[in-house]
């Protein structure tokens, strides 16, 4: 593959030929140089919107393969009461920037079973035995004991307090902790 810049095309394509007529080569501004994949094929034009969309998607792949690791993330843990005759009780969600995981209701987002996270809310911020048969009494001392009336302003009641969360790579929440370990 042979790369010709627009310094060089402009010199060489403007050399003057023993009896042949040539009116003076310039290169437009948006080529950024030409390109010739073998010998006896012809001059591709690189242009700087090419050299620019193809660094765009090397970025995009390296940010993508960033963002494909697990990551241990702030989140908040809000219980809030429903009163509602249809879907009315108390809801635990673990809350963080830009996504919510329910752990009584759908269980969606989350990388295990509702049990196992209910069980380890329960004990990061022990409040009763924690057993999954104690959930609902444990919601209703965690809205108590962490009442806060601002966090959502239609809900009366409601608790809310701060915890990390481990979120894998496909964006499951795999595990709620209380503090990141520093390395």
């Amino acid at each position: 593959m042979t790369i010709m810049d627009r310094k060089a095309a402009e010199l060489w394509w403007n050399i003057p030929m023993n009896g042949i007529e040539r009116e003076t080569f310039s290169v437009p501004k948006e080529v950024c140089y030409y390109v010739k994949k073998s010998p006896i094929s012809e001059w591709e034009v690189v242009t700087w919107g090419d050299i620019h969309k193809k660094r765009t998607e090397i970025i995009k792949r390296s940010v993508e393969f960033k963002r494909r690791h697990s990551q241990i993330k702030p989140c908040i843990i809000w219980v809030f009461y429903n009163n509602s005759f249809l879907m009315g009780g108390y809801y635990t969600v673990i809350k963080t920037l830009n996504r919510e995981y329910y752990l009584n209701f759908r269980g969606r987002g989350l990388s295990g079973d509702e049990k196992s996270f209910q069980q380890k809310v329960m004990q990061i911020f022990p409040l009763c035995l924690p057993m999954p048969e104690m959930f609902e009494n444990w919601m209703a001392m965690f809205a108590k004991k962490y009442h806060t009336p601002t966090f959502h302003r239609h809900r009366k009641i409601q608790g809310v307090a701060y915890s990390w969360c481990k979120i894998n790579e496909y964006g499951y929440l795999e595990d709620i902790i209380i503090k990141p370990q520093s390395n």
